[in-house]
C-alpha cells in the first residue's frame, strides 16, 4: 500500500481535506451495535477502508481531543516499516464554528493499533463493530474489483478474437497471393507459432485459461504478426521478433515491479 501521506504530512505538516462539519455518529437502532451502519463507521477513501479519529471518539464516548493524544503518544512507536505513514494519515475538518480542526484518517491496521488503547463499558464491542465495518467494505471493494476485472478480461478476450481471426485472413491472403491453398494444417502452424512466441515452446495457447494482462500481451503479439505477414517476412523471422517482443515486454514487468525501470520507456512498446 503506497504512503497515505503527502511529504507535507510526512514533515510534520497535516495535510488539509474539507470535510463536513462535525456531527454525531450514532443513531438508535442497527445490526452492528446500537444505530450503527457499516457507512457511519468507515467508509471508501480511493477503494480504502477508513474510519475517522473523530469518529472512532463519538462511537467510544471519548473527547476526540483526548484520542488525538492517545494516537499522538503511539505514533512515534509506529514508525519500524513506516506503519505510521502508511495507517494514519493527518487532515483537517471544520469545526461547527467554523474553525479548521486536526483530525487522523485511518486503515483498518491503525484503528486496531488506535482501539486497543482505549477503554470502557463497551470498548470491546465498539472494536468488533468497526472491524465488521471493515470488513463489510473489504468485501464490497473485492467485489467490485472482480466485477471490473471481469468486464475487462472479456473485452481485452473480444479484441485477441478479432486479432485472430486477422491473422488468418492475413495469412490466407498472403499465401494466395504467392499462388498458395491454406489448408488447416497452415492455420495450426500459425497458432503454434503464436504459443511459441508466448511460451518459448511450439503448442497452442489456451486462451481461456489467460488473465487480462496475458491476453493483451497476446493481442500485441498478434498485432505485430499481422504486420509482418503483410510485410511478407519468412516463418523463422516472424519466430524470433514474435518471441522478441514478449520476452522484452516481461522483462519491462519485472523491472516495473521491482521498481527498476523508466515508465516512459513500456509506454506503446512494439506492437
Amino acid at each position: 500500500m503506497k504512503s497515505l501521506v503527502s511529504p507535507s504530512s510526512a514533515a510534520g505538516v497535516p495535510e488539509t481535506h474539507h470535510t463536513t462539519t462535525d456531527r454525531p455518529h450514532a443513531g438508535t437502532s442497527g445490526d452492528l451495535f446500537p444505530g450503527t451502519t457499516p457507512a457511519e463507521l468507515v467508509e471508501l477513501v480511493h477503494d480504502q477502508p477508513m474510519t475517522t479519529s473523530r469518529r472512532v471518539a463519538a462511537m467510544f464516548r471519548k473527547e476526540h481531543k483526548n484520542v488525538l493524544r492517545s494516537l499522538e503518544k503511539l505514533l512515534p512507536a509506529l514508525k519500524a516499516d513506516d506503519f505510521d505513514r502508511l495507517n494514519f494519515e493527518p487532515i483537517t475538518y471544520t469545526d461547527e464554528s467554523g474553525r479548521r480542526q486536526p483530525e487522523y484518517r485511518m486503515t483498518k491496521d491503525g484503528f486496531m493499533v488506535l482501539a486497543m488503547s482505549l477503554n470502557g463499558p463497551e470498548a470491546v464491542r465498539w472494536r468488533l463493530a468497526f472491524i465488521r465495518a471493515f470488513n463489510a467494505l473489504d468485501k464490497a471493494v473485492h467485489r467490485k474489483h472482480k466485477a471490473l476485472m471481469n468486464r475487462e478480461r472479456e473485452l481485452i478476450r473480444a479484441e485477441v478474437a478479432r486479432s485472430h481471426s486477422a491473422v488468418n485472413a492475413i495469412l490466407a491472403d498472403t499465401r494466395a497471393e504467392r499462388g498458395k491453398t491454406t489448408e488447416a494444417h497452415h492455420y495450426a502452424n500459425e497458432a503454434r507459432l503464436i504459443g511459441y512466441a508466448m511460451t518459448g515452446v511450439c503448442i497452442g495457447v489456451d486462451r481461456s485459461t489467460l488473465d487480462a494482462d496475458t491476453l493483451r500481451l497476446l493481442h500485441r503479439v498478434e498485432t505485430l504478426d499481422i504486420k509482418l505477414l503483410i510485410r511478407g517476412a519468412d516463418r523463422d523471422t516472424r519466430k524470433t521478433e514474435l518471441r522478441a517482443l514478449v520476452l522484452k515486454a516481461q522483462a519491462t514487468a519485472q523491472a516495473l515491479d521491482a521498481g527498476d525501470a523508466d515508465p516512459l520507456q513500456s509506454i506503446g512498446g512494439a506492437a
